[in-house]
């Protein structure tokens, strides 16, 4: 046991008799160092000055960032309270993110890791001491955690469910020391928290009920201001004449013009190398990758071109200066140096600090002798994937910025208003007159399958094709277009291969707000064509949506208008619970006040309606099945055109068990808009219901490939097909999947028990009953659509086998 364990496990008294003096509920944080003995052993020195540097510039203010405070820190451990149980999760998964890149360049046997444990339990509280079994459960929980990750208690866990964006494993019951009853354990492993997306909005309970997130007094540096992504690029060209001189002049001005689009800034720019600095890594990879498309664009008057050597580093910098030492530049220059024309390369350490963060490819060079490094040096060289990294703003670190403020994205306030795009034509890249009617085609189509999301207004090709010449900036063709966003980017065709990239910027704030390259071989090139305007489209729509509705919830509600109500209700109405379909309606009733013909707010409204009826959230669940109807067919009536209304009618008529005519109403839909990822998954879950769950795992698949975004709802309901096959493994991989698996218990629950794997189906079991007491078999199979009865008999005897 470590030395905060003997002291906490204790009251103390003095001469005078014990002197405790209050009780409170708190929950209790406590951060350990692992193998702290051997690093001592190794380097005692050394391992003080690690240990109080991480102490004096991530935990502490850490901590206090997040209203902590901190009671005792006895050699390798620290002993802190919230009275927040939400702030001390958050709390210490934004300090295990920020250990991972103060470590990113420090040894393996010298690295300093964490382990962390939290409990929700009453305390003895003696002047700034607690005291108690609400500490001693803390202190077994964090000696249950795996180096670098996180673990809970059952009660830490039951209070801050639905209240964080990320899901805990559930690792069973431990008999501890000292403790009567078993205590059960959630664990966030290392890895989980590594991959985790940045932007998290990590709030405390307080701030969840506040518009605006408050103000920190004390000061914290983020993950992000530990380390800096140097990037090197040099400028390879032909003969050395006028010509080329003149080309990598441009393109020297062109990578200085695209560094603020990715929170770039340049060091230094002399003789044909560009040294820059990100705070971002993702974002200085993404940098690379987007240069080399362009770099070919970059020609001079008398037509000479260019090609990009790009290396890249992670190193530490000066934070007084905000630049990067020099044997940090040294590096990534060397790196550049091994890196073939057309090529990025990157160090081991950003290799590490990206790869679980983003989609990126990466292909191991394996162990390569370059200047300064005294060892073979792990490179990798970076491909493109389907997926491109999503951009982040991200800010130059500074004393006074707290790790909350870091891990927000400020956004301007700007009217709420129907979102509009224009698509600009695609430039063609492959120098051949004769080509450019596939770069034309494909804008067109993309314009085309834009056009059937009712949500967006999209600027007319006659309209776009006026700025084929690309001298206009994209703030200039936005504002002139009255687009708030604008699609751009270019396609390069080779003999065998083609290459497309595509971005939307939003216009106001000069944001990448989806970016996309997609490469295929050349085999029907009109296949081609329809693939990446259908996958283009329906991923710009998502993400300009998502967006939105950011914007939208930083909004006061007097500013909103119809739209803006609707995108509101959106974001509450997959939330699948009482409080959030019952917000989602009153949206959705504003929407209808402002104007009462907006289909989508008539479908919206039927959704919460359904929901009520599934759930029995109503005083009178077999009307709100009936309002449900009746909005779907106001939703129909108002706007004919728009596919979301019809698919709401197949959810109803569903859930009504009347499966044909939901099919219809679904397929309908799909006439309208083939490209909507959601219906698209909508339609599988009704077609798995209806029996043909294989049909419907075909459908899965392509709404994942419209939409890589795709939220737990699509997986969740995949579940369900691969349980009406049967495929029982499938099911439970489906759930296990999710961010957060509450949704999918129940299909968790019955697949566990088909297996013969009681224990585990009685584990989630318990957890369905402690959140839902009133947990009902019979009324799931009343509510639960499945048109064969041998569906509905597999799954109520799974629930019933689980012990529901």
């Amino acid at each position: 046991m470590n030395a905060l364990a003997h002291g906490c496990l204790y009251a103390f008294a003095d001469d005078a008799g014990p002197r405790m003096t209050a009780r409170r509920l708190a929950a209790i944080f406590l951060a350990d160092v692992v193998g702290y003995s051997r690093l001592m052993h190794a380097d005692e020195v050394a391992t003080l000055r690690d240990l109080k540097d991480h102490y004096n510039a991530l935990l502490e203010p850490g901590i206090a960032a997040f209203n902590g405070r901190i009671v005792n820190t006895p050699g390798d451990s620290v002993l802190a309270e919230f009275a927040s149980v939400v702030d001390a999760v958050s709390c210490a998964v934004a300090i295990q993110r920020a250990m991972v890149a103060r470590n990113a360049l420090v040894p393996d046997e010298r690295r300093i890791t964490f382990r962390i444990g939290i409990n929700v339990g009453d305390v003895i509280v003696d002047g700034s001491q607690i005291f108690g079994d609400g500490v001693n459960i803390a202190a077994r929980v964090e000696a249950l955690c795996e180096p670098g990750g996180l673990c809970i208690s059952r009660v830490a866990r039951d209070q801050i469910r639905d209240k964080v964006p990320f899901s805990f494993l559930d690792k069973g019951e431990h008999s501890v020391k000292n403790i009567l009853r078993p205590v059960r354990i959630f664990e966030l492993s290392a890895a989980a928290i590594m991959t985790l997306p940045e932007d998290l909005g990590l709030k405390s309970a307080e701030e969840g009920r506040a518009e605006e997130g408050r103000e920190q007094s004390e000061p914290l540096e983020a993950e992000t201001a530990l380390r800096l992504a140097v990037l090197s690029v040099t400028i390879a060209s032909g003969a050395d004449n006028d010509a080329d001189q003149s080309a990598s002049r441009e393109t020297m001005g062109a990578l200085a013009a695209q560094l603020p689009r990715y929170q770039g800034a340049v060091v230094s720019a002399v003789d044909g190398e560009v040294v820059a600095t990100f705070q971002n890594p993702a974002q200085a990879v993404a940098f690379a990758l987007q240069m080399h498309d362009l770099a070919p664009t970059l020609r001079s008057r008398e037509g000479a071109s260019v090609e990009l050597a790009i290396g890249i580093h992670l190193s530490d910098f000066d934070i007084e200066t905000g630049r990067p030492f020099e044997g940090g530049v040294g590096r990534a220059q060397a790196i550049r140096a091994k890196a073939p024309p057309g090529a990025t390369l990157v160090g081991d350490s950003l290799y590490r600090a990206v790869r679980m963060k983003s989609d990126f490819g990466f292909e191991s060079l394996g162990g390569t002798h370059v200047e300064s490094a005294g060892e073979p040096v792990e490179l990798y060289r970076v491909h493109g994937r389907e997926v491109a990294v999503s951009m982040k703003p991200s800010h130059r670190p500074r004393p006074g910025n707290s790790l909350r403020s870091q891990m927000k994205v400020d956004r301007p306030a700007l009217d709420i208003e129907r979102p509009s795009i224009a698509v600009l034509p695609l430039r063609d890249l492959s120098g051949d007159p004769e080509q450019d009617y596939f770069a034309d085609g494909t804008t067109d189509d993309i314009i085309t399958n834009l056009t059937r999301f009712r949500g967006l207004d999209v600027i007319a090709s006659g309209s776009t094709f006026a700025f084929r010449d690309g001298s206009a900036a994209i703030g200039d063709i936005g504002q002139r277009l009255r687009a708030r966003y604008v699609a751009h980017g270019s396609i390069r065709r080779s003999p065998s291969r083609i290459r497309v990239g595509i971005q939307v910027d939003d216009v106001p704030s000069g944001r990448i707000v989806w970016a996309e390259r997609y490469d295929r071989p050349i085999e029907d090139i009109f296949a081609i064509q329809d693939e990446i305007a259908e996958l283009s489209a329906a991923a710009m729509a998502v993400k300009i949506e998502e967006a939105e509705r950011t914007r939208v919830r930083a909004s006061p509600p007097g500013s909103l208008d119809a739209y803006g109500f609707v995108l509101r209700g959106q974001s509450h109405v997959n939330h699948f619970t009482a409080a959030d379909t019952a917000i989602a309606q009153v949206c959705y009733q504003g929407a209808l006040d402002r104007d009462p013909q907006y289909g989508r707010a008539h479908a919206g409204v039927s959704r919460t309606h359904t929901h009520e009826w599934r759930h029995s959230w109503s005083p009178d669940p077999e009307a709100s099945l009936r309002r449900a109807v009746a909005s779907a067919v106001s939703a129909i009536e108002a706007d004919p055109n728009d596919a979301r209304g019809y698919a709401q009618l197949g959810f109803v008529r569903l859930y009504a068990k009347e499966h044909d005519l939901s099919l219809a109403s679904y397929r309908r839909a799909l006439a309208l808009n083939p490209n909507d990822a959601s219906i698209l998954a909508e339609y599988a879950d009704a077609l798995a219901h209806s029996g043909q769950p294989e049909e419907a795992l075909a459908l899965y698949r392509k709404a994942m490939r419209l939409n890589p975004f795709y939220p737990d709802y699509y997986l969740w309901t995949m579940a369900g097909a691969y349980f009406h096959i049967p495929a029982f493994d499938e099911t439970i991989a489906c759930v296990m999947r999710m961010n957060n698996i509450t949704q999918g218990r129940r299909l968790l629950a019955a697949s566990f028990a088909h297996l013969g794997r009681l224990s585990e189906a009685r584990r989630i079991a318990e957890e369905i009953l402690a959140d839902e007491p009133g947990f009902s078999v019979d009324h799931w199979a009343r509510v639960v659509p499945d048109r064969r009865p041998e569906d509905m008999e597999r799954y109520i005897t799974g629930l019933k086998m689980a012990g529901l």
